[in-house]
């Protein structure tokens, strides 16, 4: 079953642009395996609050990159620009396209 990681943080104003450049930066860079997409989400009613939602092809997958590295991606890119974020991990058992 696929699953999807949603990391959540509030990110300082003044530290905003550096932090939408460094998740930009990853775009053409190696993914690990069973890596399928990613998206940053920003919300509308409260500032400086981003999400991304990275989703894998299973648990094991997951699991995988997280055993390969120190600290994944989607945190590192909160804690470098001063925001601890959230971490949760959902499963998915249904998915639409159009």
């Amino acid at each position: 079953m696929q699953v999807m990681t949603v990391v959540e943080g509030k990110v300082p104003k003044v530290k905003t642009r550096e932090f939408l450049t460094m998740y930009e930066s990853v775009r053409d860079q190696a993914k690990p395996p069973g890596w399928k997409r990613s998206m940053l989400l920003r919300d509308t009613s409260e500032e400086g609050l981003y999400r991304i939602s990275t989703l894998w092809d299973s648990r094991e997958a997951l699991e995988q990159m997280r055993r390969n590295t120190s600290v994944p991606f989607a945190v590192q890119i909160f804690r470098t620009h001063g925001a601890e974020p959230n971490v949760r991990v959902f499963e998915v058992p249904f998915a639409f396209e159009a």
